[in-house]
C-alpha cells in the first residue's frame, strides 16, 4: 500500500495509526492517532486537495493536525509489534470516557492520585503499568455502554471521595 492509501483506508474504516512525524522544528516523534479526517484547516484555498489530516493524537491527548508531508512513517497500529509508548501514555482510559473528558475534574483529580501516590511505589507502579495494558481494551467494548458508564462514573465518584479524604 502507498502512504496515500493507508490514510484513505485509515479514513474510510476507522483505522488506527502510528506515525512517524517531524514537527516544525525538526524535532522527530512517534505518534499513535485515530479519528482521522482530512483538515483544510491551514490552507487559503478550500477546493485544493488537503494537505492535512487532524485526529486524535493519543500521545498528546487530544485532537491535533498534522501536515502530511512532515508524515515520515505510517502504519497500521494492528502491524505494530513495539507499542510500549502508548502504554506509558499519560491518558487515563476508563474515566475519561466514563466522564466523557480528558479535562473533566473528577479525571484531573484521578491523574493527580496517579501522578503523586500511585507512581511513587512499586505497587502502584505495577498497578498502573496493567491498567494501562488492560483499559484501552475495556474502553473499546464499553464506550457506548451508558448503563455501564453511569456505574463506573459512581464507582469512581466514591473513589474520589476517599482519595480526597487521603
Amino acid at each position: 500500500m502507498t502512504f496515500n492509501e493507508v490514510i484513505k483506508e485509515s479514513i474510510s474504516n476507522n483505522h488506527r495509526l502510528e506515525i512517524s512525524y517531524k514537527d516544525y522544528h525538526g524535532k522527530n516523534s512517534l505518534r499513535q492517532i485515530s479519528n482521522i479526517e482530512y483538515s483544510n484547516e491551514f490552507q487559503k484555498n478550500s477546493s485544493k486537495k488537503s494537505e492535512h489530516i487532524s485526529a486524535y493524537c493519543h500521545l498528546k491527548n487530544g485532537k491535533r493536525t498534522f501536515k502530511l508531508n512532515r508524515i515520515e512513517k505510517v502504519r497500521f497500529v494492528e502491524n505494530t509489534k513495539n507499542t510500549n509508548w502508548v502504554k506509558n501514555s499519560s491518558g487515563c482510559y476508563i474515566a475519561t470516557m466514563a466522564y466523557g473528558s480528558y479535562e473533566h475534574p473528577q479525571v484531573l483529580i484521578l491523574r493527580k492520585f496517579r501522578d503523586d501516590v500511585l507512581l511513587s511505589s512499586f505497587i502502584g507502579k505495577l498497578f498502573v503499568k496493567v491498567y494501562y495494558t488492560i483499559s484501552p481494551k475495556f474502553v473499546i467494548v464499553l464506550k457506548n455502554q451508558i448503563t455501564i458508564n453511569i456505574i463506573i462514573r459512581k464507582i469512581l465518584d466514591k473513589l474520589i471521595e476517599k482519595i480526597i479524604k487521603y
